[in-house]
């Protein structure tokens, strides 16, 4: 956040501009890349993320950071919106195969993802934070140009899978024991406008 720092303590720069966390690479268990983000994580925090217990104090720290600079929202782009069920066992496992760069079936990644999000806001709603669920988008369609530029950079376009049950289902988890944060749905498919607004 050297940036926002930079703008707070210019004193000719007269409009605020407050970071907003972005924890896709967190979420993205399933994509290459996790287990070195992870290694990334560890070397900022000062400590091995290798376990839950170290990923949630991690995970935490950043947080606090972000909340200290000023954060007060979070912004995570769910492609598509999923929930299940999972144990604390499951989730120490899962964490353990991908930190190991084994494959995890669609499964173990829903469980991953639904345990992160459901952790994250409950220290959103702690912190009074707002977030931000963008829902809908079917990212790198154009292989060719994903190999030229890189990813998320333009050739995305409208997903068009079901969102209703698995959204109703995490944000009742975290209502369940009040731990919802505010949150701002918004999605690309035109179609789900009404799950959204009923939701």
């Amino acid at each position: 956040l050297e940036h926002h720092r930079a703008i707070k303590e210019d004193e000719s720069f007269q409009t605020k501009v407050l970071p907003a966390l972005r924890p896709d690479k967190l979420l993205n268990i399933d994509k290459e890349g996790f287990a070195d983000y992870m290694k990334k994580l560890s070397d900022i925090v000062g400590f091995d993320v290798k376990d839950v217990k170290s990923l949630i104090s991690a995970v935490e720290n950043r947080v606090d950071f972000f909340h200290e600079n000023g954060a007060r929202l979070s912004d995570h782009a769910l492609d598509t919106v999923f929930f299940e069920e999972y144990t604390a066992e499951e989730i120490a496992s899962i964490l353990e195969k991908a930190l190991a760069r084994e494959t995890l079936t669609v499964l173990e990644t829903a469980k991953y993802k639904s345990f992160v999000l459901v952790e994250l806001g409950k220290m959103y709603k702690k912190r009074d934070w707002a977030q931000q669920y963008h829902i809908g988008a079917l990212r790198n369609n154009n292989t060719r140009m994903f190999h030229k530029m890189g990813a998320d950079i333009g050739f995305d376009s409208i997903n068009d899978e079901l969102v209703a049950r698995p959204l109703s289902k995490l944000m009742d988890t975290l209502d369940r024991e009040d731990n919802l944060p505010k949150t701002i749905l918004y999605n690309l498919n035109g179609r789900d406008n009404d799950v959204i607004g009923t939701m």
